[in-house]
Order: C-alpha cells, then structure tokens, then sequence
C-alpha cells in the first residue's frame, strides 16, 4: 500500500522517534562541540557584518539556518549541532518514504525494503562531514530539499502545481549546495515507465532545463561567476585526471580513506570485480521477469547521476575531507545495497549476516570518525581558551593545526573566532598553519630544536634573541622579514596533539 508524503500523525511520529532514537546513540558524542574554521565565516556574517549573502559561492540557506541558531543560542553551538542532526534524521524518514513510493509489491517486501534503506542511510560511515560539521550542513540541507522533490515526483498526480512545488524546492536545495544540480535528471530517471508517452518526457526535460537555466542565471547575476573558487577543480588532470577522481570517488563509496592511494585502488578492483561477479551470477541463475529489475536499474542510473559533480570536484582518499558530497549520492547507494539484499538473495540467513556485516562495518567508521572531530573541537576549545588567558599581554601561536585527519580545526575563520569571543586580534600573532602532509612527515610529536643560535619549531619557525632582548620569529620558508615582540608575550606551539607553552 503505497504510503503518502504526509500521513497521520500517528503513522508519522513513531518511524520519527524511533530514527532520532538511533541518530541520537550514534552521534550523541558531537553534540557538545564548537565552532571550527568557516563556521566561524557565517558567524560573523550574520552577527558583526549583519548580511546573509555570500556572493563567491551563493549558499545563502547556510547563513539562514545559521540566523535561525544564532537567535536562538548565540554562541553556544548546541543547538547548531541539534539542528544538524534532525536535519539528518528528517532526511532519513524522507527517505523511508521515498523507498515506500518507488517500489510497490503485494507482499511486505516493499515495506522491508524502505526499512532497511533507511537504516543502511542513517548509519552510513561517511556522513560525518555534513552532519558533524555545522557548515557541513549546506549537503545535508541540500537533501533535505531533494527528498522532498523525489517525493513529490513519485506521487500519482502530474500536474502543474506538482511540477511547481518541486521546482520550488528544487531551487531552494539549490541555494543551500549546488551538488544537487543534475537532480532534474534523476527525478526522470526514476518515473520512467515504459508505458510513459515520449512527448511527457520531453516535456519534462524542457521543463527542468529551464528551471536549472534560471538558477544559473540567478547565481550569475549575483555571484558574476557560475561556479566558485573550487571551480578549477573540475578541469584538473584532463582526461586521466577525471578518471582517477571517478575511481577514487567510487572507492570512497565503500571504502574508508587510506593513505597509499594504490591500495585504494586494489581494494577497489577487488571489490567491483566480485560486485560484478555476483549479479552476474544472481541474474543467470534467477529468471527474474517482473518489473524490479528495471527499479534496481533505475536506482543505479540515479547513483551516477548523483556522483557527477563529486566525480567533477573530487574527494580524498587519504581523509574524510569532502564526504559532505557523499552525502545525497548516498541515498541511492543505500537503496541499492537494501534491493540486492532484499530481493536478489533468496537464502534468508544469508540476508541477516550480510546486512549484519555491512552494518558493523557502517557503525564502526561513523564513530572512529566522530572522534576525530571531537579532536578537532577539543583542539579548538583549547586554542581559543588559552589565547583568552593570554591575549591581554599578548600571545604567540606556532603551528596553528589547519586539520586533524580530514576534521577542520582552524584552517580558516580564526581572525573571525577572535572578533567573537571580543579578543583584540592585535595581539594574536599565528606563525605557521600547520597541514597534514607537515604533521605527517614528523614523529609522534613535535619537539622544539636548538638550532642556528636560536629555537626551532618544526617546520617553519625558528625563535631567536634580539639585540635588544626581544624575541624575533623568523619564518624560514617566507624568507620574510622577522617578526619582533617582546618578552612579555606568551609562546605556545602545536605538537600534534597538544598546545605546549614554551615559555
């Protein structure tokens, strides 16, 4: 029985609770995080510079959601990371119900089918970055608007009051990221029917072609560009570039990241070459003549669509970084793994173990990667404490941390956190921000050198006495002029995993 997009009240609260239930026991660890790097943007966009449009990438729903938290909680980030994670978890009823609507079958199937969709989205290990990092939600909003749309388009009715709503939120999932570009095309890609008159579907196109036109006409006008700074990504490496990111991309669906990118892409063989072998084999020895395997087509044709702008900008291999752009392909991939285990394997016990494995392999990366952004939070808390304790004589910092394993610290915003917390910015002084590929090339920590009549921090920053008594930074990668203060100012540096005082 085919379920609508907003039932009873009854029908809808318990799928609802029971959700939040589980998302909260997943991620009940971030909940009383901070702020990191360009959260800190929209901060001062919406309280100091009182403006909610930022033109370079044309986001504004980010600093909207942002408002709506800033007026409720100020500068306490709890209600930020609440919202975060019942965005998620509206996300994943929406897509129960999306689940329900696309496949219809007599049995309970169907109902089991969307169940285990959901769930398999709800616990999906690379979520994180769109969920625990509160600028991450711009992918998770994004979504939220897509369901809708996904929604809307399955229901029986095709009118022009359908056609509009949809366009409507389609365009507003639009202004929170533009990930969700290609949408248009999935949503013809699961109506098609066989029976579906050709001149509908061209009309359908001609349609959402006008709709996506006027979106990028609109971001044109008021950003005077059609994609931001990280446009130039999607013309890196030409042709052999785009096909490492389409294998990385891919690998990264399934896999944690790796550090040696070609174990990547062993695993990644490995796997699609056994994926490739077992529907081989499931759909020879299965005379399968309903009309599923055209809906299991159809979720597969929607996952590639939905992979073409992470395929165009990339994702790492090596960290979680930009899995926020996982984040909607991730729905069809999750439908996807729920069909071939509801209805391509027959042997029931072979349904239980399988989605038991898949899901203590889900669980085990979303919390290890928790913790690494509970690291990044308690790294900022520390940072920002410590320069309060010390911005009124002043302060030095090395080795400013830019990310803790793919989780922000303060690779931007730190200026914008000082304006926040009312410190006089003129006495900060950071020396070195320090990234990944220079934490890594070091041992378990960074210990200061003596070293050219003076003391060295690794990789940069060398502390020398002036004639005068005072201390001089010098950074020896700039070559530029050193940097003189006072002895009244405190010196604290980075280790790795700690802010250590040097004196």
């Amino acid at each position: 029985m085919q379920m609508p997009l907003t039932g009873s009240f009854k029908k809808n609260i318990f799928p609802i609770f029971l959700i939040g239930v589980i998302a909260y026991l997943l991620y009940h660890p971030i909940l009383n995080n901070t702020f990191l790097a360009d959260d800190y943007y929209s901060l001062y966009r919406i309280s100091i510079e009182k403006r909610i449009l930022y033109k370079e990438f044309f986001r504004p729903m980010i600093d909207i959601s942002f408002s709506l938290n800033y007026f409720i909680s100020g500068m306490n980030s709890n209600s930020y990371y609440i919202f975060n994670l019942l965005v998620h978890i509206f996300n994943t009823y929406l897509l129960y119900l999306f689940a329900r609507q696309f496949i219809l079958t007599d049995d309970n199937r169907g109902e089991v089918f969307a169940i285990v969709s959901a769930f398999l989205f709800l616990i999906y290990p690379f979520h994180n970055e769109g969920i625990v990092w509160l600028t991450g939600r711009l992918s998770t909003l994004a979504c939220f608007f897509s369901l809708i749309c996904l929604n809307i388009s399955l229901r029986n009715r095709n009118n022009t009051f359908k056609l509009s709503l949809s366009a409507i939120f389609f365009l507003i999932g639009l202004i929170s990221y533009e990930a969700i570009l290609f949408l248009p095309a999935i949503i013809i890609a699961i109506t098609w029917q066989k029976e579906k008159p050709v001149k509908e579907i061209i009309t359908s196109a001609i349609f959402w072609t006008i709709i996506t036109g006027f979106y990028l006409f609109v971001r044109f006008y008021f950003s005077n560009k059609i994609y931001g700074e990280y446009g130039g990504r999607i013309f890196d490496g030409g042709i052999t570039g785009q096909l490492s990111k389409l294998f990385k991309v891919s690998g990264r669906l399934f896999l944690p990241p790796i550090e040696n990118s070609t174990h990547m892409t062993v695993f990644f063989i490995i796997l699609s070459s056994i994926l490739i072998f077992v529907h081989i084999w499931i759909f020879r020895k299965r005379a399968i003549k309903n009309s599923l395997p055209i809906k299991y087509l159809q979720l597969i044709i929607a996952l590639i669509i939905a992979l073409i702008i992470p395929v165009c900008f990339g994702i790492s291999t090596r960290t979680f970084e930009a899995d926020r752009l996982l984040y909607f392909p991730s729905c069809f991939l999750c439908m996807i793994i729920s069909y071939f285990f509801i209805y391509l394997i027959q042997l029931r016990v072979a349904k239980i173990v399988s989605l038991s494995i898949i899901s203590i392999y889900f669980i085990f990366f979303l919390e290890k990667n928790n913790r690494q952004w509970v690291k990044a939070s308690d790294a900022s808390k520390l940072i920002l404490q410590t320069v309060k304790e010390n911005a009124s004589k002043g302060i030095v910092l090395i080795n400013m941390p830019d990310e803790l394993e793919g989780a922000v610290v303060f690779r931007n915003g730190f200026r914008e956190s000082l304006v926040l917390n009312h410190i006089d910015t003129s006495k900060v002084i950071v020396t070195n921000l320090l990234t990944r590929l220079e934490y890594l090339k070091i041992g378990d920590t960074i210990q200061p050198v003596r070293q050219n009549g003076g003391l060295f921090i690794y990789p940069v920053t060398l502390l020398q006495e002036s004639n005068n008594q005072n201390i001089q930074i010098v950074n020896l990668a700039t070559g530029a002029v050193p940097r003189e203060v006072t002895r009244a100012y405190s010196f604290y540096y980075w280790n790795k995993s700690n802010l250590v005082k040097l004196f």
